[in-house]
């Protein structure tokens, strides 16, 4: 977990030292999102048993979301700031991709669904910054996936859309919407989730049976569907033609 962050701290000694040799790359940096009392500046642990899933109120578990979520984006700041110091901001196209939302606390865009907690795990951040672009910070409520986050990389660049593990080819599939799963494994042997656990793995087991499907607006709660209740529908449908 700190050593996630202090990648992420170190980002532009990592890019001092190769920048003599890269001219086209893409980078890639994690930072720990783990919920933690951190100093006030934001940006080093206050205390190292702060790193656990164990919180008394929403209020301190919120108060810990915060301050993890400010020493990222302070740091991203200073990140950008070398890139311009560098003379790189400009030519490089930046995206910031989050894995998924926020699964303890409802964000409240979703403050009116039933389960709102459920859109807010599958809500990810996503933050691009192209080429040469100049333009104010603006919102676009485009409905989206993380799957497109490969596609915003490799936008107008003579990349090939050939998936070099499978062969196939890469398209985008979601103008009926899309199936959203949670995956959740444990490791059996030491019986609790890691990491380096899910990372090694290749396939996972889905289950099927509590999903969503979601199309259009994600702010729109009868847009969420349980995959169950869509599989049904799809089918009656279907039968009827």
């Amino acid at each position: 977990l700190n050593n996630s962050f202090q990648i992420f701290q170190k980002s532009t000694n990592i890019l001092k030292k190769k920048s003599r040799r890269l001219k086209k790359k893409i980078k890639f940096f994690v930072w720990a999102h783990e919920p933690a009392n951190l100093k006030d500046d934001f940006l080093t642990p206050s205390n190292a048993s702060n790193f656990n899933h164990l919180y008394k109120t929403s209020d301190e578990l919120t108060s810990k979301e915060y301050q993890v979520f400010a020493a990222a984006f302070k740091q991203l700041g200073k990140w950008f700031d070398f890139l311009r110091e560098n003379n790189a901001y400009d030519n490089t196209r930046i995206i910031i991709v989050s894995d998924h939302g926020c699964k303890k606390l409802p964000l409240n865009d979703f403050s009116s669904f039933k389960n709102n907690l459920v859109p807010s795990a599958f809500t990810p951040v996503l933050l691009v910054k192209d080429f040469n672009s100049n333009e104010d910070f603006s919102i676009n409520n485009k409905f989206m996936t993380n799957a497109d986050t490969l596609f915003l990389a490799k936008k107008n660049l003579p990349i090939s859309d050939i998936n070099p593990f499978t062969g196939k080819k890469l398209v985008q599939e979601k103008e009926n919407g899309i199936n959203v799963f949670q995956c959740y494994e444990v490791n059996e042997q030491l019986k609790e989730w890691q990491v380096q656990y899910m990372i090694d793995k290749t396939q996972f087991t889905l289950d099927k049976k509590s999903g969503w499907h979601v199309s259009d607006s994600i702010f729109d709660e009868k847009n969420w569907i349980p995959i169950l209740e869509y599989n049904s529908e799809y089918e009656n449908h279907r039968g009827e033609k």
